[in-house]
């Protein structure tokens, strides 16, 4: 049901948002699901934690701006920079 939500937010929003952030992800094969026209962001899994977090960027926002995800030692924590030619846009930690 999570997974069918998410399927048809991203699809079928007139106006796709450019930046998704999810905690309590699905996991398959410990990765989040993918969606069209979006790149995900996540924590890399381990032997003590699995990725619980993903942020999701809209492809249109990656031609314009620079990503750099932050990962912690734990799965339910990561912080995401976005950088414009201008500087430090927007520092988002979920």
């Amino acid at each position: 049901m999570f997974f069918k939500f998410f399927l048809v937010f991203f699809t079928s929003v007139e106006s796709s948002p450019h930046i998704v952030a999810l905690q309590d992800i699905p996991l398959w094969r410990n990765c989040p699901p993918v969606f069209r026209n979006y790149k995900c962001f996540f924590p890399p899994a381990t032997d003590s934690y699995k990725p619980r977090v993903a942020t999701y960027v809209h492809e249109r926002l990656l031609s314009v701006i620079s990503i750099i995800s932050l990962f912690f030692e734990r799965g339910d924590l990561m912080a995401v920079n976005f950088h414009s030619r201008e500087g430090l846009l927007i520092l988002l930690i979920i």
